[in-house]
């Protein structure tokens, strides 16, 4: 007799829909089921049975994802108002989840570290990873990433950098002239701190746009308003070539 000829239909008081596939096999030389265990039809693995079928509905969402997808399965059955496997295991998660919030925050540590357009939420791509790695997540719109999202993460940020650059004893300020692709022009202010006097740490500060007819001078005076700290730090400020030596932090 063959393994699956030994899976015996399990009982029609069995009403769970999940036990289409699911039956038991009959003790050895009796005709008396073997209710430790219910065999799965499609694979014949053994699944521990406890009386309930919360391992038997876990069986087939991890191994046999395409019947899962496509049954219909129920508490019992013909029973509409219970949850169907997929409702269960697919619900979306709350906005206010802890969950939700940590991949927020990861999604916008990515735009902000990698340098992202917000739009890149909105791009097809990146919807479909998302929904491979969590498909019970629900990526937030451009404009709950613009308005709200991002500007709490600023906020945090900048806090922390505020307290950063008040405990520290000096702070070096490093000036960096760039053009953007539309050609507009900008100068990005790094402070640069000693943590301990062990390890450097470095934080932009702000990123100033410069006008077309905004002479050097209103610059730098810019630059020293927007930068100032208190007399303690010894700020020095120096271009961003590797030929020009690295003023001391004391």
């Amino acid at each position: 007799m063959t393994e699956e000829e030994r899976i015996q239909p399990a009982p029609t008081a069995f009403k769970a829909d999940v036990w289409t596939y699911f039956g038991f096999r009959t003790k050895e030389g009796s005709k008396d089921y073997d209710k430790s265990y219910a065999v799965c039809k499609i694979c014949t693995a053994r699944v521990k049975y406890s009386g309930n079928t919360t391992n038997l509905r876990t069986h087939v969402s991890r191994h046999h994802s395409d019947v899962a997808s496509n049954a219909n399965f129920k508490t019992k059955r013909g029973d509409p108002s219970q949850r169907t496997i997929e409702e269960v295991n697919f619900s979306k998660l709350p906005a206010t989840s802890t969950r939700t919030t940590k991949i927020t925050q990861s999604v916008l540590v990515f735009i902000c570290k990698d340098m992202r357009p917000l739009s890149v939420v909105e791009n097809k791509g990146f919807r479909n990873m998302i929904k491979t790695l969590e498909p019970r997540y629900t990526v937030p719109s451009r404009q709950h990433i613009t308005d709200i999202a991002l500007p709490k993460l600023y906020q945090e940020v900048k806090a922390t950098v505020l307290d950063s650059l008040s405990s520290a004893e000096t702070v070096a300020l490093t000036c960096d002239a760039w053009t953007s692709r539309a050609t507009e022009s900008y100068v990005t202010v790094t402070a640069e701190t000693s943590e301990t006097y062990s390890r450097l740490l470095d934080t932009v500060v702000t990123v100033i746009k410069k006008e077309e007819n905004q002479k050097n001078e209103e610059t730098d005076k810019q630059v020293e308003e927007e930068n100032a700290t208190e007399e303690a730090h010894h700020p020095h400020i120096k271009d961003n070539f590797d030929s020009i030596p690295r003023p001391p932090l004391k």
